[in-house]
């Protein structure tokens, strides 16, 4: 059922009384499930700028033991979504993914949905911290800023180009050894405490923000990651994460170093990746991704993350491989923490 809240503002204009009603709902909140697919993606076809990951990802949300998914409902319609995972070995609360149906935002539901989900984790004593990650201008940065610290923040790239059209033959490591870390090999790094690649012991790996914890390193192993270690000044890491969303083909990469040479050879061998897993994969990434686009021409959306102070590497060797930098509203990318606050 809805109620209505009355709100009496004096109109300026014209020196008369205007009444403005503001709808507030009955909201019930629950645990999401599979079968709520089609109402969570429904909720805001915007998400992101297009790149919203929840469509492509939504059973893996909903049966990975360490998320909880819950959505808010009025009249019996999914109205918001939003999943909280710990970080940190438990130590950190992660709330990410939320959305609200634009008829219903402004009027408390998200507020309450977070309550909501925050609640079910307020027995749990190993909890210390609450972050989340956002982007620089974003409202919600504002809002927040007097109760979180600023922990990282990092620059944004965006590149477009089309799926079919990335050059293999132009894609050379030059020399430069790169492997693929193993989970052991990971742990390591996480433990050394390498202030250089992680500045404050930070790091986010597909928007996800981590310590350097090796208890955060079973979420980096799902995803493509390279290690160049010819010397401490050339130590680079890097993580690549795809998926298919409204926009193409979306590709998150998180580079951690600042030499040029090991940072062009990453960024070769996260393009190659995407073009081989393209060729292998043709039925999936041409048939089903087309179709969703109308028949027409699908492009690779490539964000590249990297420390605020790197640029140039990064921005030349991809402009030689002829992919131009879009004009992309988003700068920086900015994980925000405090303490976590149980409801």
């Amino acid at each position: 059922m809805l109620t209505r809240k009355v709100l009496k503002l004096i109109s300026s204009r014209r020196g008369c009384q205007r009444l403005f009603f503001i709808k507030t709902a009955s909201v019930n909140c629950r645990r999401a499930i599979l079968e709520d697919f089609a109402g969570v993606v429904n909720i805001n076809p915007n998400v992101l700028r297009g790149r919203d990951y929840v469509p492509a990802r939504y059973d893996r949300i909903i049966t990975d033991p360490n998320m909880s998914a819950y959505v808010a409902e009025v009249d019996n319609k999914i109205v918001a979504f939003a999943c909280a995972r710990l970080l940190d070995g438990g130590r950190t609360f992660l709330l990410l993914s939320g959305r609200v149906h634009v008829s219903y935002q402004g009027q408390g539901i998200m507020g309450k949905l977070v309550r909501h989900i925050k609640g079910r984790h307020s027995n749990n004593s190993n909890i210390l911290y609450e972050s989340f990650v956002t982007d620089g201008g974003n409202p919600l940065l504002s809002q927040v800023s007097q109760n979180s610290s600023e922990v990282l923040t990092r620059r944004v790239h965006c590149f477009a180009f089309p799926l079919h059209d990335i050059p293999l033959d132009a894609l050379k490591l030059h020399g430069t050894q790169i492997s693929t870390p193993t989970q052991e090999h990971l742990e390591k790094l996480m433990s050394e405490n390498n202030c250089r690649l992680f500045p404050g012991g930070r790091l986010i790996v597909d928007w996800i923000p981590l310590r350097t914890d090796p208890q955060n390193v079973p979420l980096m192993i799902k995803t493509t990651h390279f290690h160049t270690d010819k010397s401490p000044e050339q130590d680079c890491l890097s993580f690549g994460s795809s998926y298919p969303c409204n926009i193409g083909l979306a590709y998150n990469l998180d580079i951690y170093g600042n030499h040029p040479e090991s940072l062009r050879a990453h960024l070769h061998a996260h393009l190659l990746k995407i073009a081989h897993n393209v060729q292998r994969s043709r039925e999936y990434c041409c048939d089903v991704v087309d179709k969703a686009h109308g028949g027409n021409p699908v492009n690779v959306h490539l964000l590249v993350y990297t420390c605020m102070t790197v640029d140039t590497a990064i921005l030349q060797t991809l402009h030689k491989l002829g992919f131009p930098q879009m004009e992309y509203p988003v700068k920086t990318q900015i994980v925000m923490e405090k303490s976590f606050e149980k409801e």
